[in-house]
């Protein structure tokens, strides 16, 4: 009795320490060869090499701790194996196979096996085939084959409805988009045409003011040539007057001279006459 309650108190510890240690590190090598692996390994299995490539490891694995602590915990599992055997036989024997069978039985001496420390447990052992099915009945075949011929075809069928609903509810939303999209090329469209129609118009009203602006400074340049010409002329002719004028007068003064020359050598001619006779 003390030997179980001591052996109960090391498996607790024992078990503790897995559950808080061991199980934290195996979780940690398994992400460290997840995350930091380069290639494929070979590992044994079964007796076995096969390749295993830790990267498509899923780091999330469950794990459960199973804690062995000497002879005496295996004793007492062999007893209750040994419990469960016997039971098995008994079942087995009764005829009772919906609840025993042989793989239940394999499985138990698998167990036994392992328990006493063999790995190889198909040394003692072999595990059981699964049996043959019994060959099939032609008729019921037949039928079976009628059946699901008939289920193909209703399913054939259902699936034709499904796909002509289908069809036609695609073409409908295509229908209604093909409308939607018009739509709203038309109104993009007026829309466009409204903006080069107004950009048109003012441009030309642009034009138009610019045009008249040019007209206009045209208009002003001509008339201020104009008035510049007419003042040109009539600079000429007041010029030309002027010569005139300065030309009658410089002749009338000549004339005057002569006359007034003449009127002095008239004047003149007696005050010599009666000067020489005197």
């Amino acid at each position: 009795m003390a030997e179980n309650q001591q052996a109960q108190k090391i498996e607790l510890v024992a078990r503790i320490f897995a559950e808080t240690g061991v199980k934290q590190l195996m979780r940690g090598i398994l992400y460290m060869l997840n995350k930091y692996s380069m290639r494929e390994m070979m590992i044994r299995m079964h007796g076995q090499f096969v390749p295993v490539d830790p990267r498509n490891w899923d780091t999330q694995w469950d794990m459960t701790v199973n804690v062995g602590l000497g002879t005496g915990n295996k004793d007492q599992q062999l007893a209750h194996l040994m419990t469960i055997s016997q039971t098995q036989e008994k079942l087995f024997m009764a005829g009772k196979t919906n609840i025993v069978s042989d793989p239940q039985l394999y499985a138990t001496a698998k167990k036994i096996a392992e328990n006493a420390g063999y790995k190889h447990t198909e040394e003692f052992f072999m595990e059981p085939k699964q049996p043959a099915p019994p060959p099939p009945n032609p008729e019921a075949t037949k039928a079976q084959a009628q059946m699901q011929l008939e289920q193909f075809k209703v399913q054939a069928d259902q699936q034709k409805i499904q796909a002509e609903n289908q069809a036609e509810l695609q073409k409908k939303q295509i229908d209604s988009q093909t409308a939607i999209q018009v739509a709203n090329i038309h109104s993009v469209t007026q829309l466009e045409i409204e903006k080069m129609r107004i950009a048109s118009q003012d441009e030309m009203d642009k034009r138009k003011l610019r045009a008249e602006a040019e007209f206009k400074v045209y208009d002003a340049e001509n008339e201020a040539t104009i008035k510049q010409a007419e003042l040109s002329q009539k600079q000429r002719e007041m010029e030309r007057a002027h010569e005139s004028v300065k030309n009658a007068t410089d002749d009338a003064m000549n004339e005057m001279k002569s006359q007034i020359a003449q009127i002095l050598a008239t004047v003149k001619k007696p005050r010599r006459k009666e000067a020489s006779e005197s």
